[in-house]
């Protein structure tokens, strides 16, 4: 990556590397002030041989997302590794973007993925799974509420979160492995806006990044409609890519459960995505994204897909139904109570209810309007 970019994420977007307090976690891990961190925090990162104590949750997330880039670059031709190299950073931020946006940056771009994107996927499919697999955590009529939450709480920061995954929660794997699958995915198609140029000609929008404290408004690239497109097939050829050069199936896993676990979970980004439209309509609430739809994307991206694999026709009778569980839920489903929204003490991360009973604002020693939330099961 550009490394004058990447000094540019950090001194403009990172302002925790500044001052640590300014953390989502309000310091570093271990530290007096930070907030606590449920047991399966440090079980994961244990898992991969990642020491944490001391160090500032920002960086343990963002280097997870940096070496997902480092595997996708492993699948480019070396001039289009070199054209990433000397044009593009990639970093993450809290940001008010539904996934990732890029913006200009000294002789290239600089692209920042919102903490609370990756967020509201882990809660989301935290729920597609507890609906699908035995034993089943969630049954079809808690499932409304408890997707709007997630989504109305962890984004919209309209409500406090509450949830019916238990923290011992048994396919929290599979959810680990789908959300670095999406991760993949979202990233490819940064790369593809790239190295198909769409930025070069881009015109711009403004977006909001509430970092602490308070809130700014930058620029943002925002490519047209049909290069949204080019960007989702520029991704999934790219994902066909690594198939063959390595990193992106497990060496214990065929192809074909490869592709289908892959249909199903990019099928549920691209419902939850439309959960998120929906929900959006229905509050009269501005998210600021100009992507097409997401039912456009995805039919379009689900075709390329079955165009090259074996897609059992029970996978796409599932990813289906989920879908529609998905709109149905945020169309007409139960919502929880609202709130205005809350800026100043939101945190940005996958969470557990049971620990939000033990957090306290730390900066007035009250308890806050919005219940902050700790994290529970990081990718």
């Amino acid at each position: 990556m550009n490394q004058a970019i990447r000094k540019w994420i950090e001194e403009n977007h990172q302002p925790w590397r500044s001052s640590p307090e300014l953390s989502i976690h309000r310091g570093p891990i271990g530290s007096d002030r930070a907030l606590p961190l449920n047991s399966a925090v440090f079980t994961y990162f244990q898992q991969q041989g990642v020491p944490i104590e001391g160090r500032l949750l920002e960086d343990l997330l963002e280097s997870e997302l940096l070496e997902v880039f480092v595997t996708i670059s492993s699948w480019l031709t070396p001039e289009d590794r070199q054209a990433l190299e000397e044009n593009v950073a990639f970093g993450a931020a809290l940001t008010r973007e539904p996934n990732a946006c890029a913006m200009p940056c000294l002789d290239g771009y600089a692209i920042l993925f919102d903490y609370s994107f990756d967020t509201l996927m882990i809660s989301a499919t935290d729920l597609y799974h507890a609906l699908l697999k035995s034993p089943q955590a969630v049954d079809a009529n808690e499932f409304p509420l408890a997707l709007n939450t997630a989504i109305l709480s962890v984004f919209f920061r309209r409500a406090a979160y509450t949830t019916p995954i238990p923290d011992d929660f048994v396919h929290r794997e599979l959810t680990n492995r789908d959300i670095w699958l999406i991760s993949v995915f979202l990233l490819g198609h940064e790369v593809g806006h790239v190295m198909q140029s769409h930025f070069v000609d881009a015109p711009t929008r403004f977006g909001a990044f509430p970092s602490h404290p308070g809130a700014t408004t930058v620029a943002i690239l925002q490519p047209a409609h049909e290069m949204e497109f080019e960007a989702d097939q520029y991704s999934i050829d790219l994902m066909f890519q690594g198939e063959g050069k390595g990193g992106l199936i497990r060496p214990d896993a065929g192809s074909k459960a490869f592709w289908n676990g892959a249909y199903s979970t990019l099928g549920w980004l691209f419902s939850t995505l439309g959960a998120m439209e929906a929900l959006a309509r229905r509050l009269d609430f501005d998210i600021g994204d100009t992507h097409p739809p997401a039912l456009e994307r995805w039919q379009r991206i689900a075709e390329l897909i079955r165009n090259r694999a074996s897609i059992d026709p029970s996978t796409i009778k599932v990813e289906e139904m989920m879908r529609e569980n998905a709109s149905r839920s945020a169309e007409f489903g139960n919502l929880p109570a609202l709130h205005e929204e809350t800026e100043a003490e939101y945190v940005a991360l996958p969470y557990s209810a049971l620990m939000a009973d033990l957090m306290l604002d730390m900066r007035d020693g009250g308890q806050p309007e919005w219940v902050p939330p700790s994290l529970r099961g990081v990718r």
